[in-house]
């Protein structure tokens, strides 16, 4: 089988030197990077260029390549058992290249938020409170104090996590540490995080006893609120920046509210529409006349129709629960029932036997 011309893979000429190899492999890195580029036959290419960098930037592979067209280990090369991009003979090239793209590669010199690892923090974790708010108060809005608690800054160290501090003398306050592992290639560099100080950058004479190092402590807090007019049980109200705090000073996460409605004893919300069950004397499904029922913006007058049925719908507009975040109101739906006496006087029992024969 004809061995790889990789000068052609890097697109170099066979007397290019070395800073002229990296410069070639750090722009085909770019393109053909498979968490960059979605073509389907990136991660194949992105292993061939690493495999051509391999051999090209190691002074005793290139020359036994010049030479003799292969190295000690071509023929049996197997890219794959070194990771799903290949068996980087030096991570930290590579690290450096995309950093800038990915937050860092295998632990490198940034972190997913673009700065140094020394100085890294992160963004704080969400919270979510269930919240149950009265009917009319979800109908009608209304402002309020709500009380929860959350991780702030910690307010003895300012959220520094200690007292003294100063560089870390294991990293030099870079938050990472070299690794070297024995590969087939020879000696892999790998940057991890820095076992002492976790990957901060910074020790500390005296860790804080309040908050235990972390720099953030529990405590109670209570934000005013506003409710809005026509809000319904499952609404998710969000406040941005009022969840934890991040650890080493990151920015705060957000607090959702999720709304649950309290039952009300009279009324039932369907959308914007409130729905209620009447009960009227038989009398007066008969005959006719008028009630005042109650609805949630007060007393109305409801005129009942001679003859009404049991069951029967009435609709009154515009007097429902203000619309969600629109203007207007929803309506009024009202089922009837009809109160059936369950005693009857010697007179009552007649007027009805009467009724009965009259048929």
């Amino acid at each position: 089988m004809a061995a790889k011309d990789y000068y052609s893979v890097l697109g170099i000429s066979k007397d290019a030197s070395e800073e002229e190899i990296k410069k070639a492999f750090r722009k085909l890195a770019h393109q053909y990077h498979p968490d960059r580029n979605k073509a389907s036959d990136s991660e194949a290419k992105f292993k061939e260029i690493n495999e051509a960098y391999q051999v090209l930037s190691d002074k005793q592979k290139r020359a036994q390549y010049d030479r003799f067209g292969l190295t000690d280990n071509m023929g049996g090369f197997d890219s794959s058992q070194y990771g799903n991009y290949g068996g980087f003979g030096n991570v930290e090239d590579l690290s450096d290249i995309l950093g800038s793209f990915f937050g860092g590669f295998g632990g490198g010199g940034f972190n997913e938020y673009g700065t140094p690892r020394g100085e890294r923090s992160s963004r704080g974790d969400d919270l979510t409170i269930l919240l149950t708010i009265d009917f009319l108060d979800a109908c009608f809005g209304k402002e309020l104090d709500i009380q929860f608690e959350r991780l702030i800054k910690c307010s003895t160290c300012q959220g520094e996590g200690g007292f003294g501090k100063s560089k870390c003398e294991n990293c030099a306050g870079t938050g990472n540490e070299k690794r070297i592992s024995r590969t087939p290639f020879g000696n892999m560099t790998m940057m991890t995080t820095c076992h002492m100080c976790n990957g901060t950058g910074s020790s500390f004479k005296e860790k804080c006893k309040t908050c235990t190092g972390d720099g953030l402590e529990k405590m109670k807090q209570t934000l005013k609120i506003k409710i809005p007019k026509g809000s319904y049980e499952g609404l998710t109200l969000k406040f941005t920046g009022e969840g934890n705090f991040g650890e080493n000073k990151g920015p705060a996460g957000d607090l959702y509210i999720k709304i649950k409605v309290a039952a009300h004893n009279n009324f039932v919300r369907q959308g914007d529409d409130v729905m209620s069950v009447i009960d009227i004397p038989v009398s007066t499904a008969v005959l006719g006349g008028s009630i005042q029922i109650p609805t949630i913006h007060g007393s109305e007058n409801l005129k009942i129709q001679p003859g009404t049925q049991y069951g029967t719908v009435i609709k009154l507009p515009g007097i429902g629960s203000p619309r969600f975040r629109g203007n207007g109101n929803g309506d009024h739906i009202i089922k009837i029932q009809i109160e059936i006496p369950k005693k009857l006087s010697k007179e009552q029992k007649k007027i009805w036997e009467d009724l009965a024969k009259s048929k």
